[in-house]
């Protein structure tokens, strides 16, 4: 879907929510945030997605991610300076630039030690760009030249299944860990669940 394409559908979409919006009292329908970015417009706030009933599927997934880092900057940095282990936080390729300037932020802010990495999906090629559908064995080749002996990753959990902690490919948290040597961390693609695994590295 090119950006010519993607801005016609986000109008459309914005007129059946204003409809939707008088006729039933709720916009019922919504856009993945990979049409706002292709369309290079403005993302809706976050307000405007209820209660984000496809936030998992990339649906409100970067509105609410500003919403949250705003409120934090707000409210000062939640982590006092502090030695982190060398965290490699790994990612897709569309979401790179999105959440590379809250990485930078919370390393300047709090002293962390952050390098977030955007990941090839070699497994459905580059098309699919979306962190959800990477595959296990793309971020072991990928993050392994990247890695040190104290190094921890950290996987945003969209990357895995709920029920056994895999990748699509099958791969799973362990395998990650024995494959790379180095001790891997889940955490949900928010302010609140980095600040929350970044916790756990903590040295000393």
């Amino acid at each position: 879907v090119r950006k010519g394409e993607s801005r016609i559908l986000v109008n459309k979409i914005n007129n059946l929510q204003k409809l939707f919006k008088v006729k039933y009292n709720d916009r019922l329908v919504f856009l993945a945030d990979e049409f706002y970015r292709r369309a290079d417009l403005p993302f809706p706030p976050a307000h405007a997605y209820g209660d984000f009933p496809q936030w998992e599927n990339g649906v409100g997934m970067v509105p609410l991610f500003y919403h949250q880092w705003e409120r934090r900057k707000r409210r000062g940095v939640p982590l006092n300076k502090q030695r982190t282990a060398d965290c490699l936080i790994i990612t897709g390729e569309s979401a790179y630039p999105l959440v590379l300037p809250y990485v930078e932020w919370m390393a300047n802010a709090s002293g962390a030690a952050l390098r977030l990495v955007a990941v090839r999906n070699r497994l459905f090629g580059r098309s699919v760009n979306v962190a959800g559908l990477l595959a296990g064995r793309d971020v072991i080749r990928q993050a392994r030249p990247l890695l040190g002996e104290r190094s921890v990753l950290l996987v945003p959990d969209v990357m895995l299944s709920r029920e056994e902690d895999r990748f699509l490919d099958g791969v799973s948290m362990r395998e990650i860990e024995e494959a790379l040597n180095v001790r891997a961390e889940e955490f949900s693609p928010d302010p609140r669940g980095f600040e929350k695994v970044l916790r756990k590295c903590t040295k000393g």
